[in-house]
Order: structure tokens, then sequence, then C-alpha cells
């Protein structure tokens, strides 16, 4: 994110709407499903998604251990996000 007082606010409602929109998707994606009907055995593209999940875990945790490194975190989260999308 950048801290510049004309850029830094309509970048962070930005970055809200994007997460604001993926748990939407993700609710409707997981609201009518059943366990029993989808396939349990991992296939390629969930096997990238848990790699881009692991690597976000460390690199937030990382950031936020680095004296609140708060806007690397966001944008790590977002990359995730991101990903996530790709997969949905």
């Amino acid at each position: 994110m950048n801290y510049t007082t004309e850029k830094s606010l309509p970048e962070a409602v930005s970055k809200e709407r994007k997460f604001t929109e993926f748990f939407r998707n993700v609710k409707a994606a997981t609201r009518n499903q059943s366990i029993k009907d989808n396939n349990q055995k991992w296939n390629e593209n969930d096997e990238k998604l848990s790699l881009s999940l692991q690597k976000c875990q460390v690199q937030v945790r990382e950031a936020l251990s680095d004296s609140f490194d708060t806007p690397r975190a966001v944008n790590d989260l977002s990359n995730l996000v991101t990903a996530a999308n790709i997969y949905l």
C-alpha cells in the first residue's frame, strides 16, 4: 500500500472491496456443497493452492514480526486471494 494522502484511501478501499468480494464468492461457492458430492482426493490445482497458502502464512508471519510491516502482510494476503480466485 502507498501511504501518501492522495492514494492511501482509494487503495485501502480497493483492498477492502477485494477481500469482501472474495469472502462473498467463497460463501457462495460453498453454500450448496456437500462433502459426499465432492471428490476428496486432491488434484494438482488443490496442491498448488495449498502451497500458496503455506507460503502466504510464512510471509505474513514474517511481515508482522518485522515491526508490524502491515503493508507487506496485506499485499501477501491479497496475492493469496488472487490465487484462490484463480482456483475457484
